[in-house]
């Protein structure tokens, strides 16, 4: 079952009052930001069955699955830093009789629910243990989900800005009173241009080459990463942006052991010392950042094994940790530089 999904199947199992209490639970912050984000809101830390039920429907009803991906670390992150706690240094590269003892503490401190949707989105994820979890998932698994064919849900729209008659009244006002000063300014004259026309080249030697448009190479500009910011030290055209390198990332940057892997980079600005770099990911879903991930398509020429995805969080990591293993053509970097997302994410 495919990781989106896997996701859709879990949230549609609990009741209202379970629900609600899985919000009561998670990450208030991220979950309210979901909220917003689908026109609706709770305040608080007594979160009512009605808006529990309201955010995942909305979330359920989206296309894209961004907010639902959102939505799964907010429920799942007290999880994460349960079972963080529990394995201790292990947590990074858990054994088999690791994950058998963590299990039944989760679903003892968390529930079933909450621990089959941490699960589900460590196997999304490229981590060590996916393989391993996957088991829980298989037919007559401890954590079987079968595909659920519920119609979908249609999405909620936002309350109507022109319900409300003295605010439509007074918009009203205010476009009469821009045609009116549209309508008083005079438009200014403009000059027309002329072009000079090219002198006739008479020298023989120095003809222009007769070669047809349609055959000539045109060179692409090479873009500038548009989310750096210039400052003391930091440069986006320094020669090695970007290169891919190879250099060790954390699995989330808010992990205080520090636990993650060597992988790709992209370099998108430089220093004297340090690199401000983009991961690379072997797939576009949640940890490449899905919807925001950035395809590789030249891999080859990048020094790459495969096909890859530049996900959409930055990393500073030191010059002289990185081995350098090849740079992205101009077409890629310029993907990269304008956030073109991926499209295999669509599910």
């Amino acid at each position: 079952m495919e990781p989106l999904e896997r996701f859709k199947a879990i949230l549609r199992m609990p009741n209202p009052g379970q629900l609600a209490a899985m919000f009561a639970t998670g990450d208030k912050r991220l979950l309210r930001d979901v909220a917003k984000r689908v026109h609706l809101s709770f305040s608080g830390h007594d979160v009512t069955e009605e808006q529990a039920t309201a955010v995942l429907k909305a979330c359920l009803a989206l296309r894209n699955g961004e907010y639902l991906l959102k939505l799964v670390f907010g429920l799942t992150e007290p999880v994460s830093e349960t079972a963080e706690k529990l394995l201790g240094d292990a947590f990074s590269e858990p054994t088999q009789d690791d994950l058998d003892g963590l299990t039944p503490k989760l679903v003892r401190q968390h529930g079933r629910l909450l621990t089959m949707l941490y699960y589900a989105r460590v196997v999304a994820g490229d981590n060590p243990a996916s393989s391993m979890l996957e088991q829980y998932f298989e037919p007559d698994g401890l954590f079987e989900v079968k595909a659920d064919d519920s119609k979908p849900i249609p999405l909620p729209k936002p309350k109507s800005r022109a319900a409300d008659p003295a605010t439509k009244e007074l918009r009203k006002q205010r476009k009469t009173h821009r045609k009116k000063q549209v309508a008083v300014v005079k438009p200014t004259a403009r000059k027309k241009r002329v072009k000079a026309k090219p002198k006739a080249n008479t020298d023989p030697t120095k003809l222009a080459p007769t070669t047809p448009v349609s055959r000539r190479v045109i060179e692409q500009r090479r873009l500038v990463h548009p989310h750096i910011r210039p400052g003391k030290g930091i440069s986006a055209t320094h020669e090695l942006v970007g290169s891919v390198v190879m250099t060790y990332i954390a699995y989330d940057k808010t992990n205080p052991s520090g636990a993650g892997k060597s992988r790709p980079c992209v370099v998108i600005a430089a220093g004297p010392k340090y690199l401000l770099v983009r991961p690379n990911y072997s797939n576009p879903f949640s940890f490449a950042g899905q919807w925001r991930s950035v395809k590789i398509d030249e891999w080859q020429a990048a020094g790459l094994n495969h096909v890859s995805y530049v996900g959409s969080s930055k990393f500073i990591v030191a010059r002289k940790k990185v081995t350098i293993m090849g740079r992205l053509t101009v077409r890629d970097w310029n993907k990269v530089c304008r956030g073109e997302v991926n499209q295999e994410g669509d599910m």
